[in-house]
């Protein structure tokens, strides 16, 4: 059934406000992120736990990255399946990608993407990072955040998105030496996003 035969189902079922509600969000939306920005109070340089390594990552981990992406990273329609597509998809836009190996396995991965479209000047942003589910709480994203920070080197500010009350988030960016910077509100209208930082 092809899109328009969708749209007259929804239609017979009564969904005409949710039909409306798409086409709006996909015209005119707004959303706000907690901002928080690397301290740089922290040495240069990382030391990981014995057995374990930081690399950059490439297409040949691609497999072992999407073992570990979590359901709510995919795209709204796609599956779980289709996370090799997804993460090829982040590795092509990314600045960079960090993957933390654990005698040789992968367990945690960090992308970087630059952030002069909302900072306007010299910037990064830590924009996904994740960890198998059988290492969790153990602080492993924390090492790829502080090595982030420290492959960026000096005068790059360090930035981070996270959803408005993701507290385990804020609590693990903290650890790693990062404070708050405000919120950061994007407003989208008919293809066009425009940032504004509210601190």
């Amino acid at each position: 059934m092809g899109k328009l035969g969708e749209l007259g189902r929804l239609v017979c079922r009564g969904e005409v406000p949710f039909i409306l509600r798409r086409v709006r969000n996909r015209m005119y939306a707004v959303w706000h992120m907690e901002l928080l920005e690397a301290a740089r109070t922290e040495p240069l340089g990382v030391r990981v736990p014995e057995g374990m390594t930081i690399r950059d990552a490439g297409a040949e981990d691609v497999p072992a990255i999407a073992r570990i992406w979590p359901e709510s990273f995919m795209p709204s329609g796609l599956r779980h399946a289709d996370a090799a597509s997804v993460i090829t998809k982040h590795m092509n836009e990314a600045m960079g990608c960090y993957v933390l190996e654990d005698s040789g396995r992968v367990v945690s991965v960090l992308f970087i993407k630059d952030a002069y479209a909302w900072n306007r000047e010299p910037a990064i942003e830590i924009a996904k990072c994740a960890t198998d589910d059988a290492c969790r709480g153990q602080g492993l994203i924390g090492y790829l955040i502080r090595h982030a920070v420290s492959a960026a080197g000096e005068g790059c500010r360090v930035f981070a998105q996270v959803m408005k009350g993701n507290h385990a988030s804020v609590r693990s960016f903290a650890k790693a030496g990062f404070r708050s910077a405000g919120v950061l509100e994007s407003r989208y209208l008919l293809g066009l996003t425009r940032y504004r930082i509210v601190p």
